[in-house]
């Protein structure tokens, strides 16, 4: 972990406490920094690195800190376990449920509204009708 912390400091180009992704891209440019050879053990090559930024920064917030890149690294190593497999796969069944409820809840309450504005017999009403039902039997 000490070394880990070294590594983000380097990376770390402005003190922040935090990797922007463009200082995390700088340290993968360079083929021969720590960071990058530590990817390289995993298989992980520049664009995949690039990639796994955006993994790291779960928040969106365009910056990692050094226990998320402390938790991807020991994730990198550890081969996955069985749990983790299938909290995985019930993880995305939920979420899509959860998608599928939340669309169809949407559908339901266009619909409403749709009823609502039906009764003006606008035509713009008409054209949301039309691309509704366009939507709907996608």
């Amino acid at each position: 972990a000490q070394r880990i912390h070294e590594i983000f400091s380097m990376a770390d180009a402005d003190d922040s406490g935090s990797i922007t992704y463009e200082e995390f891209e700088a340290e993968i440019a360079d083929t021969d920094s720590e960071l990058m050879r530590i990817f390289e053990k995993a298989n992980i090559n520049s664009t995949d690195a690039s990639g796994l930024f955006f993994l790291i920064d779960s928040s969106g917030s365009g910056n990692i800190h050094l226990q998320q890149l402390v938790e991807c690294i020991v994730r990198l190593y550890s081969p996955p376990r069985s749990i983790d497999l299938l909290t995985l796969m019930f993880t995305c069944k939920k979420s899509f449920q959860n998608l599928t409820s939340a669309s169809d809840l949407l559908m339901e309450s266009l619909d409403y509204i749709l009823t609502r504005l039906d009764r003006g017999q606008d035509q713009n009403v008409e054209a949301i009708k039309q691309k509704h039902q366009v939507i709907k039997s996608r």
